[in-house]
């Protein structure tokens, strides 16, 4: 069985990016086995870029193997958390429901929405 080249290289300008940073902090949070451990961020975000050849060699009949699965699933906790962040108001910054400075008081009756 022949090595596949890597799609990304090394010095790909889209490893910076905040998305790609995410993902590859993702995929090494599913990483239970310390697989990733040395790689570079170009080889851990490798698989998941699909080109043509790629997607020819995935089976259309079948379940998906569980790697493929986890992967799915970072990536849509990847999208669910920038999605989040984006709606978050100004005031949420440490992921509770509550802003730091409003928590544990009442602003006018009712407390400050973070979100939810």
């Amino acid at each position: 069985m022949a090595i596949a080249a890597l799609v990304v290289q090394e010095d790909d300008t889209n490893l910076g990016s905040d998305i790609v940073k995410d993902m590859i902090k993702q995929l090494r949070a599913i990483d239970t086995y310390d697989t990733y451990e040395g790689w570079s961020e170009a080889k851990i975000i490798d698989p998941i870029v699909l080109t043509k050849e790629r997607k020819k060699n995935i089976p259309v009949i079948g379940d998906p193997d569980e790697i493929t699965i986890a992967r799915l699933k970072s990536l849509l906790q990847l999208i669910g958390d920038a999605d989040r962040e984006k709606n978050r108001p100004d005031g949420c910054t440490d992921g509770s429901s509550q802003p730091r400075r409003l928590r544990s008081r009442v602003n006018h009756g009712r407390q400050a929405d973070c979100g939810r």
